[in-house]
């Protein structure tokens, strides 16, 4: 398995990197946007050696992200895995209706799903390569229409539920090429966005996001999963 891992230097993206590595992936491309900082990544780096390769890539950026394509094809021409992690959630005070302005909506839907959606686009002849590729989408329960049960939260939680709804039209559009597509609500996680009082750990979220990844078929495509591997409701 060859793996390209965006938002990879710490939290839930670090995880997937350990949990895919761990589980005998060929090579992960884990990418974030300052490779020199990224220093969990480096010390496991240590311990991969050549299966971790950590490039750097800043996926709301056109040459970012062409730049680092270019580095996959010139290594193998061809991408199994492909997750869409990396995403921006402002300080709850910028998301409340009273707070909310046209910048901060703005980049935040840019990076949490027109980023995603140009990447996997610019990603197809590498996907298209593999045998059978998997993208995998990191989305959140407050994205789902079913569980709407606080106010506030507007550029986040519309993000993710656009991210959603990029997945299943992404899966519909790439069925005919073999590529599956779901997204997955990793859990409250104890990260820097997530916070300590979270019950989750990454590598708990990880465990249950990399099982998709090992063992997601077309029959799974479209459909949108808990870390705990059970289907999520929309």
């Amino acid at each position: 398995m060859r793996a390209l891992v965006t938002g990879a230097s710490r939290g839930i993206g670090l995880a997937i990197t350990q949990n895919l590595l761990q589980g005998g992936a060929e090579r992960v491309y884990a990418s974030c946007r300052t490779p020199a900082a990224a220093l969990h990544l480096q010390e496991l780096q240590g311990e991969a050696g050549e299966r971790l390769r950590i490039i750097p890539l800043d996926v709301t950026q056109a040459e970012s992200r062409r730049a680092a394509l270019d580095t996959l094809e010139r290594e193998g021409g061809f991408l199994d895995v492909l997750v869409n992690n990396a995403g921006i959630n402002p300080h709850p005070d910028e998301q409340e209706l009273a707070a909310i302005t046209e910048e901060t909506m703005t980049a935040v839907l840019h990076c949490n799903v027109t980023a995603p959606l140009l990447l996997v686009k610019e990603a197809l002849p590498l996907l298209r390569a593999s045998e059978h590729a998997r993208v995998l989408n990191v989305s959140s329960n407050w994205g789902a229409l079913s569980y709407v049960v606080f106010g506030g939260w507007y550029p986040y939680c519309l993000s993710k539920a656009a991210l959603n709804m990029m997945t299943k039209k992404l899966a519909a559009d790439l069925r005919g090429d073999g590529i599956t597509v779901f997204c997955a609500h990793p859990g409250w996680v104890s990260t820097d966005m997530g916070g300590s009082d979270a019950p989750v750990t990454p590598a708990e979220a990880a465990e249950g996001l990399c099982w998709l990844l090992r063992t997601g078929t077309l029959d799974m495509s479209g459909q949108f999963y808990d870390w705990k591997r059970a289907p999520h409701p929309w």
